[in-house]
């Protein structure tokens, strides 16, 4: 894992990820993220079209430091937030809610509705954030993430391995929209 130092939410951040494939574009060029089209996120690599923010987004990205907090309590560790990109891959990056101070785990840290939070508690992570977690895996090189659904009150954590040939298959999918991008012909 290649740290980079980077703040997350500054504009020079922002800026990085548009010339990256980050963890969080996995699941929309996949096609399992419900909130974003591939073609989207294309014009937002391309020419900046950024997606506009919703109340709950803004309340995920408002819980977020609460939910680390009870993260952290839960588990008795110290995590904090990081920019990476993968050790091979220029292109592949992710920002991590939480890499553990002695970079064995990280956490994703999600902050969602009802329904995905109750999959959480049904020991389940939706499949668009499994795909960010993956990502985040990989570019960490990394076997162990813990997925941390938070409520406002409550936070439920489910223990998430790398999947190798999930990521073989994802990091296929991914180059492929990165040469699209790079070649400003959009495919998706």
């Amino acid at each position: 894992m290649k740290l980079i130092n980077l703040t997350q939410n500054t504009p020079e951040w922002l800026s990085f990820r548009r010339k990256h494939i980050g963890a969080s574009d996995a699941p929309t060029i996949l096609g399992t993220n419900p909130y974003r089209t591939a073609k989207a996120l294309w014009r937002d690599k391309v020419f900046g079209e950024t997606q506009k923010e919703t109340s709950a987004m803004r309340w995920g990205k408002d819980k977020e430091a609460e939910a680390l907090r009870c993260f952290e309590t839960m588990t008795h560790s110290l995590v904090f937030p990081a920019v990476v990109l993968h050790p091979e891959l220029e292109w592949a990056s992710a920002s991590l809610d939480g890499l553990d101070i002695e970079r064995n785990f990280i956490v994703e840290i999600k902050c969602p509705g009802a329904k995905n939070h109750q999959m959480a508690v049904d020991g389940i992570v939706p499949e668009h954030y499994y795909a960010q977690i993956q990502h985040q895996l990989a570019c960490c090189d990394l076997d162990d993430a813990f997925y941390f659904s938070y409520d406002g009150s409550k936070g439920v954590m489910i223990d998430v391995k790398r999947d190798k040939d999930f990521i073989d298959k994802m990091f296929e999918k991914e180059l492929l929209f990165w040469d699209s991008i790079k070649a400003f012909v959009q495919e998706v």
